[in-house]
């Protein structure tokens, strides 16, 4: 082929590119209805459409319409009014679905979604595939995150959002806020508090086979010895003030982790060498279930005090009611004059006659641990009754009145009520604030969107049960794909024991939800993500700063 031959070939190809690139946009730009004839922009429910036709559509699609005609009205941009019959069988005719027209739920979720995906765009929230999650636990994480804002304070959380997106997040907060029940029974019951209730979780092991039982106990007995998810109280010199400070917190927690490993037998059966990899890959894992118990889902903070974020078990709540009924109604039982004198001469005679007199230590000891459970501190108060003058052993015949009219005059006179509570019994509770790290670098803010979503979608999964969590801490300590492991076919079995007792566990605890056990064991694959971005999140920091041990525990670069 000659030079002009190609020449003219390429210049045919060019003509008929650019014939066909014009065809396309004309094709855009002058699309016509094909119920009416009008212009049409666009596809509506399956088909090319105008705008009247497609509300039409939408308004009439569910509704039988009769009429007098033979069904073959013509259908006009002039005439399309005359007859609905007609007009709506043709535009069943040309292919509009009604199975297309959204409720007003589907409307609501489509509105959501272009919101959510406007924010992961600018990274405002995590991608979508971050880790597994169902629709509904992101549906309840972002209507959480938006729930009692104003349009301003929306405005400052969601800088990048148009003002008509705004309205819109605020159009569906109100729907949202319209249909749920109130905010605090709403968050419970997503979000149950963690508890392991001894009775119940007893009653389910006494049918395990021996070993089974055996590792559960031994599991027990080593969170008790190490007070690893007990009601421990975390006291920090002062309160962090940037994302750096935020994850030196965690030091405290890897020497438990740490700690609670060598209470595991079947850890010391491993060398040393994959004990130390398997610390290593897990530590972030367990870390993200443990801060779990101390996660408030409705003001996104960390609690200092376990004690506090759990729900005392059964035994625990029935000790507590039977010893504050019995003190009611001790207290609150009528008592006849004679009967009254009679007990305080008996009081007199017996109960207050010092330690060889027969005092009632039990009762005693019972009266200080409730008074001590109701937030008084007995030594205090002695204390303090004595430096202003009060002899507290002067006032142990006294009947109970009495006492009360003598201790409330003396005290009023120099200026106390007694009825409070000491200054020095309650304090504030220290809580770690998640703005250090919403607030931070886009690394940090990913994180913590990432963590809270997967918190919230556990504490729903998992029911709050502290056994279901202990022993999913396991399973991601005894995971055999750990990098430069030597005896992965051991950890392997030990891995799958527990994972049998978990399993178990589950079918007796949970029988209504058969599914239920592979939902928890997907929560290890989560873990494997915001494991990434957790290392993520310490490679942007600045790693002189952050604790030794952490450096190397988290194996980053010195």
């Amino acid at each position: 082929m000659s030079m002009e031959d190609e020449e003219g070939l390429y210049a045919d190809v060019e003509a008929e590119t650019a014939d066909s690139v014009m065809s396309l946009s004309l094709q855009k730009k002058d699309k016509t209805c094909l119920v009416c004839g009008d212009k049409a922009l666009g596809y509506n429910f399956n088909a090319v459409s105008c705008e009247s036709c497609k509300a039409f559509f939408r308004r009439n699609a569910h509704k039988t319409i009769r009429g007098r005609c033979e069904g073959t009205c013509e259908v006009t941009v002039d005439s399309r009014s005359f007859c609905k019959k007609c007009r709506l069988h043709k535009c069943f005719s040309v292919g509009m679905r009604k199975d297309m027209i959204l409720n007003e739920e589907q409307k609501k979720q489509r509105k959501q979604k272009i919101i959510i995906n406007k924010l992961r765009k600018h990274g405002q929230l995590p991608p979508e595939d971050t880790y597994a999650a169902s629709p509904q636990d992101f549906a309840d994480t972002f209507q959480d995150q938006i729930r009692n804002q104003s349009f301003e304070d929306l405005r400052s959380t969601f800088p990048r959002l148009s003002d008509s997106d705004l309205l819109m997040l605020m159009k569906l907060k109100s729907e949202n806020e319209s249909e749920s029940c109130p905010v605090s029974a709403d968050i419970s019951s997503k979000y149950p508090a963690w508890n392991e209730s001894q009775d119940l979780v007893q009653d389910i092991i006494s049918q395990f086979p021996d070993m089974e039982k055996g590792i559960i106990i031994e599991l027990r007995r080593a969170h008790e010895q190490t007070e690893f998810l007990g009601n421990t109280q975390t006291v920090l010199k002062s309160s962090p003030k940037n994302s750096t400070d935020f994850v030196n917190v965690a030091e405290g927690f890897v020497r438990r982790i740490i700690k609670l490993s060598k209470y595991i037998e079947f850890f010391k059966m491993i060398n040393k060498e994959d004990q130390i990899g398997l610390l290593k890959g897990s530590v972030v894992e367990i870390l993200m279930l443990r801060s779990a118990v101390n996660f408030d889902a409705q003001t996104e903070t960390w609690s200092l005090s376990t004690k506090k974020m759990l729900t005392p078990s059964l035994n625990e709540r029935k000790s507590s009611t039977s010893t504050s009924t019995s003190m009611s109604s001790e207290i609150s039982s009528p008592v006849s004059p004679d009967s009254a004198s009679s007990s305080v001469s008996e009081t007199k005679n017996s109960s207050f006659r010092g330690n060889s007199g027969g005092v009632d230590m039990d009762m005693i000891n019972s009266m200080r641990e409730h008074a001590q459970r109701m937030g008084f501190d007995i030594e205090s108060l002695r204390e303090r009754a004595a430096s202003f003058g009060f002899d507290v052993s002067k006032m142990a015949g006294m009947g109970v009145s009495e006492f009360s009219r003598s201790a409330d005059a003396s005290a009023q006179s120099v200026g106390i009520d007694l009825s409070k509570k000491t200054g020095n019994v309650e304090k504030e509770e220290m809580k770690l604030e998640a703005n250090i790290l919403k607030m931070g670098n886009p690394e940090t803010q990913s994180m913590f969107l990432t963590y809270s979503k997967f918190v919230k979608s556990l504490m729903r999964i998992i029911h709050g049960d502290l056994l279901i969590l202990k022993l999913l801490i396991m399973l991601s300590l005894f995971s055999a794909d750990r990098p430069g492991l030597q005896q992965q076919d051991k950890i392997q079995e030990i891995q799958e024991c527990y994972a049998k007792i978990l399993q178990r566990y589950v079918k007796d605890r949970f029988p209504e939800d058969s599914t239920l056990f592979a939902k928890i064991i997907m929560k290890l694959t989560d873990l494997r993500n915001i494991n990434e971005v957790h290392t993520k999140m310490l490679l942007k920091m600045k790693l002189d700063s952050i604790e030794p041990l952490l450096i190397e525990i988290f194996d980053l670069p010195s």
